[in-house]
């Protein structure tokens, strides 16, 4: 296990023929007739090619803007109109996303000596992957930034209605498992976590023990997603609890900024050594 720069890690996939998590372009799937919606996208193209990254939408498909994104801008497509590459965000991801970029605009103050970053996390073989957790590539890597400190969190935007391992899920014990790669790393200026934003409501859980409250559920660093984006501030409060208290700009700012975890991913190798 290691740590690199995250712009070590995208130079070995594109030496390897493979995009990485950055990319040159999107490139949309449409049906030839669907003359309206090919106009459109040409708008689009148009409008980035020319430096504006405004936030657009027509139809179900949906292009915007956030700065503390690493690139931009970020698609979401709300039905099977068509199909976009690499896949655009669901509806989990994309509330996520926007629910993050409110929560950074209303508390700007808790970012004045801090920097955050975010990155959507691509699937196997692009993205980074951890085989401890069953191959699991958690959908977003999120970075606070603080002097020479960081903490590294990876974030899953998921499903939890049928979840049948209870806290024994992967997805979830990964908080846990994750300390102990901390731990290996030994590098008292990197901190790692790991959470779960669960798209489920809390009383559509199913098959989860019917006892345990959003409160158990939260300490095995599991969010629900809500409405008023209070989970948000759940998920930040500890992380900038944890934060060392010193000022001074980020480390990420170069190219892909900051470093990242390399988790062995399987279809790269088993385990990374320096």
């Amino acid at each position: 296990m290691e740590y690199r720069y995250l712009d070590e890690v995208e130079a070995e996939l594109r030496a390897n023929g493979k995009p990485g998590n950055y990319f040159d372009e999107y490139t949309f799937l449409v049906e030839k007739s669907r003359v309206d919606i090919i106009e459109k996208l040409k708008e689009l193209k148009t409008q980035i090619d020319r430096g504006n990254i405004a936030d657009w939408s027509f139809r179900s498909i949906f292009s915007f803007n956030f700065d503390r994104h690493l690139y931009k801008p970020l698609i979401h497509i709300k039905d099977s109109e068509l199909k976009v590459m690499p896949v655009a965000l669901n509806e989990g991801e994309n509330k996520f996303v926007r629910d993050i970029k409110a929560h950074y605009d209303a508390h700007k103050v808790d970012f004045e000596k801090r920097e955050l970053f975010l990155l959507r996390n691509l699937g196997r073989g692009h993205g980074i992957g951890f085989f401890q957790a069953h191959n699991f590539y958690p959908d977003f890597i999120m970075w606070i930034v603080e002097g020479k400190k960081q903490q590294i969190v990876f974030i899953d935007p998921h499903g939890m209605r049928m979840a049948q391992g209870g806290f024994n899920d992967p997805k979830v014990r990964f908080c846990n498992e994750i300390k102990i790669l901390e731990s290996q790393i030994g590098d008292a200026e990197v901190t790692l976590d790991s959470f779960v934003i669960s798209v489920t409501p809390f009383g559509q859980i199913g098959l989860w023990d019917k006892r345990l409250t959003q409160k158990d559920f939260e300490a095995q660093h599991v969010m629900f997603q809500d409405d008023d984006r209070k989970y948000i501030g759940r998920l930040f409060n500890p992380l900038l609890m944890e934060s060392p208290g010193s000022a001074g700009g980020g480390m990420i700012n170069e190219v892909a900024g900051g470093r990242v975890i390399e988790g062995a991913s399987g279809s790269r190798r088993r385990g990374a050594t320096k």
